[in-house]
Parts: structure tokens; sequence; C-alpha cells
């Protein structure tokens, strides 16, 4: 956000939640942002030889679970916490590991290392395919959205063109 405000960079694409305070700066200065699609936040697991998950939040509640989850450094640390934090009756979850990264995640997660949260369009092809399956219901579900974010004042023709482009592309998509 400072490299944005600072302009060393031009745009910022980033997954949105509101739980995710460390953009709240964003929401408050001299920037706007672009909505460009909807994504989900959901448990999976690898899939054992039936394409049940190895590991699933909706079998017996008292079982401890591995979860591959994310450092705090991480972006999407922040919907986690606040998607555990929604349950009546929260999981029994062992942290095995902490990864910065969706795609370090998604990889442990094909190991069968545990279940793990990422945002279904990363993972799309491997539910499909069956390598990886859903692993809780609903509840455990949160919405994500994709946003780009520029600082309004500035003023750059590329930057402008962009930014137009993207919006009328975000039109569309809505």
């Amino acid at each position: 956000m400072t490299a944005l405000q600072q302009r060393y960079c031009d745009v910022i694409l980033t997954y949105w939640h509101p739980a995710m305070d460390f953009l709240s700066p964003l929401e408050v200065s001299k920037c706007d942002y672009l909505t460009l699609s909807e994504d989900e936040f959901i448990p999976v697991s690898k899939t054992d030889a039936d394409g049940s998950p190895l590991f699933d939040l909706r079998r017996d509640p008292k079982r401890q679970i591995p979860l591959l989850s994310y450092g705090s450094a991480s972006a999407l640390r922040s919907v986690l916490d606040h998607t555990l934090r929604q349950q009546i009756s929260p999981p029994n979850l062992l942290v095995v590991n902490q990864n910065s990264l969706a795609n370090s995640v998604k990889a442990m997660i094909l190991e069968g290392f545990g279940l793990g949260w990422l945002p279904r369009k990363l993972c799309e092809a491997e539910l499909t395919e069956g390598r990886l399956a859903v692993a809780g219901g609903e509840a455990f579900v949160t919405p994500l959205s994709v946003r780009l974010y520029r600082e309004t004042e500035n003023s750059k023709p590329t930057l402008n063109s962009l930014w137009r482009r993207m919006g009328d592309s975000a039109t569309s998509i809505s």
C-alpha cells in the first residue's frame, strides 16, 4: 500500500475481504478500486481412492484435522481466522504448516499433508479432476473479491487508459 501511495507502483491487484485490516488504509486514502471478479475461499482436501476428502470438517468434529494454514504475513490469513471465528463449534484443527502463498498451501494439500482453504478459482481444475474435494459445508465458505487499486491522483495517461479498459471489463463481469 505504501508503494502505491508513494508511486513505486501504479496498481495493486489483491484479494479483498472485510477482515483484511491491512487493506484499510487504501479504503480511507485517495485510492480507487475496481472489483474485477468474485471468488470463494473454500476448505479443500486431497481425495482418497473413492473420491472422498482425506480430511473433512463434516465428519467427526472431535477428530483432530491437520491444517495447512497461512503465515501472519499472508493476505489470506485474516480471512481464514475470520472464517474459523464464525463457527459456533470450531473444528479441532492442528496447524502443521504455515505458508504465505496459496500456491504453496495448495501443493501441500495435493500431497495429502492436511486440509486447507484456497480460493476456488485457484483449485477449480483439481476439483473438476477429482484430485481435490471440498472438505466442509457452506458455513466454512467465505466470499472473496478480486480488486484492483490505484491512487486517484496518479494521472499517467497509460494508467488512465488501463483503468478505463479494466473498468469496462469489470462492468461486463458484474
